[in-house]
């Protein structure tokens, strides 16, 4: 905890999840990770090929609703409603050639087909 008692991240938190995302990637065909643009770096200086799946910037107001209906705490939905353009800004403008973006009613499951066409695409 820090001085204010909020958690600290492990300062190693990122090389271990790059750890753990390379030594599983031969044994999965997808691999689901974070989105947030730290983990999103990492992928492309490690010249891991991922596809980047991501919600229309339409669908702030259906995300929060998933996020509320499939219990995440107050905190996260708070800072997705005032974070919202910003991450999804950060999403639009990231260098992955493999993008899927998400239509309003759609869910990962929808999408697969296309994400696993990309990725073999890069293969």
């Amino acid at each position: 905890m820090d001085e204010n008692g909020k958690p600290v991240r492990d300062p190693q938190f990122l090389d271990k999840y790059m750890k753990h995302i390379k030594d599983n990637i031969d044994d999965a065909d997808v691999i689901f990770v974070s989105s947030h643009d730290n983990v999103r770096q990492a992928l492309n200086d490690a010249n891991i090929d991922h596809c980047l799946v991501y919600p229309d910037d339409s669908m702030r107001d259906e995300m929060i609703d998933r996020y509320e209906k499939r219990g995440n705490d107050t905190g996260f939905i708070e800072m997705m409603k005032a974070n919202w353009n910003k991450f999804i800004d950060g999403m639009k403008q990231d260098p992955c050639p493999n993008k899927v973006v998400l239509k309003p009613g759609q869910y990962l499951d929808d999408v697969m087909p296309e994400i696993k066409q990309k990725l073999d695409v890069c293969v």
